[in-house]
This record gives structure tokens, sequence and C-alpha cells, in this order.
């Protein structure tokens, strides 16, 4: 048989502390009443750290999933449990929002202070520390030219008006993509593109492969061969990851020319792949680009009949400012806010459905599906192995 706790020793102790009146009269039968309501209501307060232990961590949200539950037992049990007791603070339904620490006592739900529902982009752990996201989210499925046969690439795009990075101003696209084998890899299948289609204009990302040769290659380009600009840039990944698998991608310009990585320090362009800076050809601009205020459009080039992406997309990022080499590094793993200083786009596509994509950044420009002229749309399915961390 268990020892009671010191919450119940007080009760045992407080109740046999409170007069009985059977005997006596009306008055002294009403004085012991009001003893034993205060009696009660001091039991309450030294117990209220007591509730909730038993109760189960706090559930964990549904989108970048992941349990919670461990900083929910941590903190102590479930929220709303009785009252007096507020327990762990469940995790959010959006992002596996934080834990939250443990409620306030007295509430009549037993909700308390934990556990606030709705917190974006990952939100605040409490004192469980970071909540790992097991990558249960969604993403958007986009499809081209499989298995040799020619069709009409599946893209998404959205109008950034005047927050879109144009002319030669700084710029840093981020996004993770599942590549499917050798289909994922072809060149001239753009996996995110905007900013025209002249010399100097464009800006994204593409494969880079000569036919299916190995190993893989990727190309971050801004249609600069032959003309005034330098920044078509294939290369071979390094490490070399497997043609299947998701990886990370960041493509940066600074016109100012102060990013540094791989021994030089006057660097305009940057591409990193799962953080790690990569030895494109041209890291040097020699002139100005001409980025043209167009839709972003992912999953696909700009033209209408332009080859696309083969594969899935995540955690896409567009920024007005040159992230460096550390800050990619630190972040591309993590489920940001949505309010961190030069994000202008940040689309998590965990919506599952409907053919509109929300953003996540403070600007609000949404995306949605092109389906202009009987295109095929991209298709919602789940990160399978993406592991993500919310950001504290």
């Amino acid at each position: 048989m268990a020892e009671p706790s010191s919450c119940h020793l007080t009760e045992m102790s407080l109740r046999l502390r409170a007069p009985l009146s059977r005997s006596a009269p009306q008055f002294a039968a009403r004085r012991a009443a009001l003893i034993t309501s205060l009696a009660g209501w001091l039991l309450a307060a030294a117990c209220a750290s007591d509730a909730g232990t038993s109760g189960l961590g706090g559930g964990a949200g549904t989108s970048h999933g992941g349990s919670a539950g461990a900083a929910g037992q941590a903190a102590g049990g479930q929220a709303g449990v009785s009252s007096g007791g507020g327990g762990a603070g469940g995790a959010s339904a959006t992002l596996a929002g934080g834990a939250g620490s443990a409620g306030n006592a007295g509430s009549p739900t037993g909700a308390g202070s934990g556990g606030v529902a709705g917190q974006t982009a990952g939100g605040s752990a409490g004192t469980g520390g970071a909540v790992v996201c097991l990558g249960a989210g969604k993403s958007l499925h986009f499809q081209d030219d499989v298995g040799g046969v020619s069709t009409t690439a599946t893209r998404l795009t959205a109008d950034l008006g005047a927050d879109l990075p144009i002319g030669n101003s700084a710029r840093t696209l981020e996004l993770w993509v599942y590549m499917e084998g050798k289909e994922s890899w072809k060149s001239e299948h753009s996996i995110i593109e905007y900013g025209g289609t002249g010399r100097c204009q464009a800006f994204g990302i593409d494969g880079g492969d000569n036919g299916n040769n190995d190993p893989a290659q990727l190309d971050p380009f801004t249609f600069s061969s032959g003309g005034p600009c330098t920044g078509d840039n294939n290369l071979t990944p390094s490490p070399i990851p497997p043609r299947t698998g998701w990886l990370h991608l960041a493509w940066v310009y600074d016109p100012t020319g102060t990013l540094a990585y791989l021994g030089q320090t006057d660097a305009n362009f940057l591409f990193t792949v799962n953080g790690v800076p990569q030895p494109i050809p041209n890291k040097k601009e020699t002139g100005a680009l001409l980025t043209l205020q167009t839709s972003l459009v992912i999953g696909a080039g700009q033209k209408a009949d332009d080859n696309g992406f083969t594969g899935k997309i995540d955690e896409f990022r567009l920024w007005n400012v040159a992230r460096s080499a550390s800050q990619i590094a630190d972040s591309y793993a993590l489920i940001l806010k949505g309010d961190e200083p030069g994000l202008v786009a940040y689309y998590h596509f965990d919506e599952g459905t409907g053919t509109t994509v929300k953003d996540a950044s403070s600007k609000h420009h949404d995306a949605t599906f092109d389906s202009s002229n009987g295109r095929p749309v991209p298709t919602w399915v789940d990160s399978t192995d993406l592991t993500l961390t919310c950001a504290p």
C-alpha cells in the first residue's frame, strides 16, 4: 500500500480538526460548516501542485507533428483535470506548438496558463525545451515529364507585390525538396523561379544533370550564360547526396559582395545544400541583376510550357535579405515563427486540402494552384521522414 502524499496527510489533518456539530445548537452547526469550508479552501491552495500529476502529457500538434507529450508529462498532465489543478499545456494544433508551463491553480477548468492553443510556427516550448517536429505534416507533390513522357508541369504561383525582391536587390530562397530518383534532377526543369526570362532577370534553381549522369547535379541560376551577369552554376553537391531523399536548398544573392565562405570573403552568390556552402563556379557578379516584377513560381519555370520539377516541396521561404552561410546552417532545419526580419513569404504546405497555400509570414501572400488552361495541379502528400525542430 502506497504511503499517503503530503497533500492527503494535510487533508486528513484538516478533517480531524473540523468540529463535529451533530448535538450542537444551530449556531454551532453554522460555525462548524464555515470552518470546514475554510479548511477545504486551504487544502485546494496547498495541493494545487499535486493536481494533474497522473494525467497524460499535452497532445501533440498534427502539423509537422511529433509528440509534445514528454514536455506535457514533465509539467504535470492534461489541461482541464479539475478545479484547483492546472495541468501542463497541451501542444498547439498548428505546427506542434510548445507544451507551456503548468496551469494556474484554482481555474474552474484546470487549464491554467499552460497550453495556449494555436501558436504558429512552433511557438514556445515552455519548460520542456525545444519540441521536435517529426515530419508528420503535409507537403506538395509536383510532377512533369515522368518516364520520358512529355506532360504539362504542375506549379504554384504567388503575387508578392512590392515585397518581391527585384532589380539588383538582396534576396534568399530556401526550400526543402524530396528528390525522387533521376526524375527530380533533370536539367532545365525548374524547382523555383521568378523575375523574367531575359538575361540577368530570372532567379531560381533547377536540376543540373546532363542526361542522367552520376553524380547528380543542381543549377542555381540567374539566366546569365552569355550575358553580362555571371550566375549560372551547374555543380555537383558536396558531399554527394543520394538521388532519393530530402534536401534543403538555399540560393542567395548579395549585391554588396560581403558573403564569406570556403575561403572567400567578397562573394555575391551563395548556394547551400543541407546548410553546407557549395563550390559554385560563379561566386562573384560582374553586372547588376535586372530581376523583374513577376509572379513567384514554385514547382516549375515561368513559361506556361516550361519544364517543371518532379518531387515534393516543403517549408519554402523567401527573404529580402542576403542570409549568411552561418544563418542558413543555424536555421535550415527549424520551423520558424514567421515574424523574422526580412521574411516576405513562408509556406508550410500543411493545408492538406484545397487549392490555396497560406503564407505564414507577416506579409500574408497566399499562393494558389495554377490550373489555367486545364493545367494539372500539385497534390497534397505527407512529408514522410522530414524531421524539423520548432524554433524556440
